[in-house]
């Protein structure tokens, strides 16, 4: 396995070899241009399109922080993903985008709430104009979005027909795994009228191996579960998009958008192999064998908007409907030293959302008026069976959210204020089909305030902000049934779990090609899983619950985006600390408590270098090395014990004046990121090691023909309650 993988990076050495020498204008191959007339000519037409780009400039606003991408460096990195990682505050944790000190964000794209984050890797960061990372979202947005990132596209004018069609080969250096992908838009504008649509089509591979310990404690019993176990998944999935957008005039448009996704097919093979102690004498040695497939696995999301203007006045207006179901079956086949059995699960989800969202928003000389309202409401059914275990559930849940905000903004000689307050009123209602003694329902009333002060000083921007958000629980934390994950392990939800309220003080400052951010947070009511016994000779358990006592950390980081020559560094060094102390139960200790801090800090090092190539191109060469670094730390009541590090390097040439583009990159080639986790939860513990192995080699061809920006302004309402489904 490792001499293929070897082989592999030595052809992906040559070919990012071959795209460097290849001639950039493969139209004028076997050209002759032996006259002065024509050298001439062709020089003037290379200084008409000679393309300059500068040093990146990221300036500190009110609540966010907006980087330039046209005519920078970063306008030729590859795909919005690729752009995202370079922006100063974000980074990327193994495959997922975070915004520093507040995870994932949401995603907007000229105004348009994505859910589908593939997305971001079908954009050309030549067609981005600006990214606006908002990391104290106002009081506009749901108490639960804790960071929000705007993607602005260039405005390029024109009308007829235009296409956008990007391939893309991902090949695997540890396992013999091609992924292809195939992504088409077609655009068809004429005046005031704008037609459009898309595919997307894809197959997907997911390998993780490692290894896993867990230990309980009681009065009675001691228990010891050692083991190795392996994942290997393939998905084959589309998308499918059709919309219109209207301009009505300067200041009113309409537009609609209906997109269709699911999978194609969705398989996945488990092996586990474990060993068992109780009391330090064997217990079972247990080999578990999880085949599982997922169909039907579909939804649709459509979304309708209005943005206009009534004399002064605003308004901007969505509504959304959202459905998505999906059902897994199981075949679990266990070999052990007590009794063999096989048996099948299956589970079953549907999710229904309607929701719509007003905001009226008015300036009044140097101040403006921002106020609207928003109503979510979700459908959540569950059914799980397990029949030869006797574990058996259905249920449903369904939460109605009435939203009302205000927000006020003044531009004074001391500095730009906003202040905003947003009202949640939530009524959640759980009933389980078969135990009506477990159906629970709730309010809840909730005020969310919003401040922020932002003053620029010549080339110096300060910006000071603070926020109350929340988190609520995913829906499938809520359900109280049983579910199976192997003879030793089990969960259920929690109908009783309270939100979660997060404090948030920042200060934000750039300075030239410097830019700084320093945060600190505190969270009360966290939720977590936690373990316990499910009783003395039984297997664990795993329940979601409320911390009793609060978290808080503070992060701090510091971009530098300078430019030197042909060498564009874009560096980042950060630093995150949590501060949790819990008194966990503990049967070992002669009180039966015992108090443990979970406080290690984090370090993070991002180096991301991009070097022109000068040749003949109007659009240069361009070679990209990047480097992350990432420490041990403790998250909640775990400790992450190893570093990460992450290598990716890439090569990008560019022809035919910019419409086709071909990117050959080598991601993660260290295969250095493994999660080696460690959770206390006093009287059990458990350690989880494994490495996703996402190696690989990847091949980027993007083709655009009179492609123009859409001019649909739909932003999407129920924004956060699509994402806990």
């Amino acid at each position: 396995m490792k001499q293929k993988s070897i082989v592999k990076c030595h052809v992906f050495i040559v070919l990012m070899m071959l795209m460097a020498s290849v001639p950039a204008d493969l139209s004028a191959q076997g050209e002759v241009k032996d006259s002065a007339a024509h050298s001439r000519l062709d020089e003037v037409q290379q200084l008409k399109e000679v393309v300059v780009s500068a040093p990146v400039r990221s300036k500190v606003k009110a609540n966010s922080i907006e980087t330039r991408i046209v005519g920078s460096d970063l306008e030729h990195v590859g795909s919005a993903e690729d752009v995202l990682t370079r922006v100063p505050g974000m980074m990327k944790n193994g495959e997922t985008l975070e915004v520093i000190g507040r995870g994932a964000p949401i995603y907007y794209i000229n105004g348009r709430r994505i859910y589908d984050l593939g997305e971001l890797k079908q954009i050309n960061s030549e067609q981005i104009r600006a990214v606006e990372v908002i990391n104290n979202p106002g009081a506009d947005y749901d108490a639960t979005v804790s960071a929000v990132v705007k993607i602005k596209t260039r405005r390029i004018q024109g009308e007829g027909l235009g296409l956008d069609a990007k391939m893309r080969l991902e090949q695997s250096l540890y396992r013999e795994q091609t992924s292809p992908g195939l992504n088409l838009a077609l655009n068809y504008r004429h005046k005031n009228i704008d037609i459009f649509g898309g595919a997307n089509n894809w197959i997907g591979h997911y390998n993780e191996g490692g290894e896993m310990a867990a230990t309980t404690k009681s009065t009675n019993v001691s228990s010891e579960q050692i083991g190795d176990y392996s994942i290997h998944e393939r998905s084959a999935g589309y998308q499918f998009n059709l919309g219109s957008a209207w301009q009505l005039n300067d200041s009113n448009s309409v537009g609609a958008i209906v997109r269709f996704d699911g999978c194609w097919s969705d398989k996945s093979d488990k092996t586990v192999s474990e060993t068992v102690w109780f009391n330090g004498e064997l217990r079972d040695r247990l080999t578990t064998l999880d085949n599982w497939r997922i169909r039907p696995n579909r939804g649709y999301l459509f979304n309708a908007y209005y943005n206009g203007k009534i004399g002064n006045i605003s308004i901007d207006w969505n509504f959304d409907r959202y459905h998505h179901k999906a059902c897994q079956n199981n075949d679990i086949k266990e070999k052990g030293t007590i009794e063999p059995r096989q048996f099948p699960t299956s589970t079953y989800t549907r999710n229904n959302l309607w929701a719509t969202k007003l905001v009226l928003s008015y300036p009044y000389k140097k101040s403006s008026f921002k106020l609207g309202g928003e109503y979510v409401s979700v459908n959540n059914d569950n059914a799980y069976e397990a029949q030869s275990l006797s574990m058996v559930s259905a249920s449903n849940t369904h939460e109605k959210t009435a939203s009302l905000f205000a927000e006020y903004s003044l531009m004074s000689p001391i500095g730009q204020w906003m202040a905003g307050l947003r009202y949640e009123h939530v009524v959640r209602d759980y009933e389980d089909i078969h135990e009506s003694a477990n159906n629970n329902k709730t309010r809840q009333d909730e005020l969310f305030p919003f401040f922020s002060w932002s003053k620029g000083f010549g080339p110096l921007n300060l910006s000071l902000n603070y926020t109350v958000r929340t988190v609520r629980p995913q829906y499938w934390q809520l359900i109280d049934a049983l579910r199976y994950h192997s003879k030793f392990i089990y969960e259920n939800g929690n109908p009783q779990l309270d939100n979660t309220i997060d404090q948030t003080l920042s200060l934000s400052a750039n300075y030239k090609w410097l830019v700084f951010a320093f945060d600190y947070l505190n969270a009360k009511r966290a939720i977590m899983d936690w373990a316990n016994s499910y009783y003395d000779y039984g297997p664990i358990l795993l329940r979601p619950k409320n911390l009793p006592e609060p978290v808080k950390c503070i992060t701090t980081y510091i971009v530098a985006q300078p430019r030197l020559g042909c060498w564009m560094p874009n560096y980042t060094i950060g630093f995150s600390k949590q501060f949790l102390t819990l008194d966990l139960k503990d049967v070992s200790e002669p009180l039966g408590v015992r108090t443990a801090s979970f406080s290690h800090p984090m370090f993070v090092v991002m180096a991301n270098n991009t070097f022109k190539i000068d040749n003949r191109d109007n659009i240069p060469c361009q070679l990209e090395i990047n480097l992350q670094y990432q420490s041990k730390m403790s998250y909640k009541n775990s400790l992450l014990q190893q570093p990460k590090w992450i290598l990716n390097v890439a090569l990008q040439r560019t022809y035919m004046n910019g419409n086709l583009t071909f990117r050959l990159s080598g991601n993660n080639l260290l295969d250095r990121i493994v999660y080696d986790a460690v959770a206390d939860y006093g009287n059990c513990s458990v350690r989880k090691e494994f490495n996703q192995h996402k190696s690989n080699i990847t091949l980027d061809i993007h083709y655009r023909f009179n492609a123009s920006r859409s001019k649909y302004r739909g932003s999407n309402a129920g924004q956060d309650a699509i994402n806990r489904m």
